[in-house]
């Protein structure tokens, strides 16, 4: 993912806020927070990795619905953040 459109925001914070994102949209399924820590080394407003949440939807994936609304939610994240950030 390239942050060279949004000036001043490292691609980490870019990645933080879509997973605090993803932890207030889900606050709820307990067992995706704790899967999110552990699978995305996500702790909030402070690390996280995308490319570590999408390896191991793959590979340790959370309950099936659950991991298609996960996917769902980044694929509109990113295209909006893409449509917001075109020139």
């Amino acid at each position: 993912m390239c942050a060279a459109s949004l000036p001043g925001l490292a691609v980490s914070d870019l990645e933080i806020n879509i997973l605090d994102y993803l932890k207030n949209k889900y606050v709820r399924d307990i067992d995706f927070l704790n899967w999110l820590g552990l699978h995305a080394k996500y702790q909030e407003g402070l690390s996280g990795s995308l490319s570590d949440l999408l390896k191991n939807m793959a590979i340790s994936p959370p309950q099936p619905s659950l991991a298609m609304k996960v996917l769902k939610d980044l694929a509109n994240t990113i295209d909006s953040l893409q449509e917001s950030h075109q020139g």
